[in-house]
Order: structure tokens, then sequence, then C-alpha cells
């Protein structure tokens, strides 16, 4: 399966240049239909791993209202907000950086 460019743009691009949006086209290549719908089995992990999760608030692939429901799965995570689309590390690294950085700080807190 393979996105239509206008929806991988919509889902993947929203926040992008036209120049990062480009170059994130012309990489889409086709993946298994499954590996969406896939239900992944629930892992227990041992209280001291912690978890982190970040959070794009502007993105159209995993969207706020999922993004929390698999939060409330992970019980107990570090959560960070980015205002930023689905690929942040392209949009705005600093502050994917800034956000993993905060996450590990207080996890190792606890």
């Amino acid at each position: 399966m393979t996105l239509p460019r206008w929806m991988a743009k919509s889902m993947f691009c929203n926040d992008l240049n036209p120049a990062d949006t480009g170059w994130v086209l012309d990489r889409i290549v086709p993946d298994a239909p499954g590996i969406a719908l896939e239900q992944i089995p629930a892992v227990r992990l041992p209280p001291e791993a912690g978890i982190g999760y970040v959070k794009m608030l502007r993105d159209r692939a995993v969207a706020p209202k999922q993004a929390d429901r698999c939060i409330a799965r992970l019980d107990g995570a570090v959560v960070r907000e980015i205002d930023a689309g689905h690929n942040v590390m392209i949009s705005n690294p600093a502050a994917l950086v800034g956000a993993i950085e905060d996450i590990m700080l207080e996890l190792r807190r606890d």
C-alpha cells in the first residue's frame, strides 16, 4: 500500500517548508497495510525502566486524541508536548532533542 502523495503531504508534512516536504514525499515507499491496524500486545515494563512519550500537538498521522489514548495505556509515562507535526525531527529537531532530554532527566530523578 502506498499513500497518495496528497494524503502523505497532509499527514506527514503539514508544518514543513516546501523543500523539506519534497524531500519527505520523495522518500515515501509502499508499506504493508496491516502495520497501522495490527494490535500489539501490552507489555509491562518494570517500574525502574521508565516510560516517556513525546506528543506532537499538530500531528495528523497520530492525532493528539489518538496520542492521548496511547499515553493513557502507558502507566506513569513522562509526557512532553511539542507544537509541531508528525515529522518534528525535520521541522524542529532542537525541540525534539529538548523534550527527550527533559524526559530522561525526569526519569532519572525518580
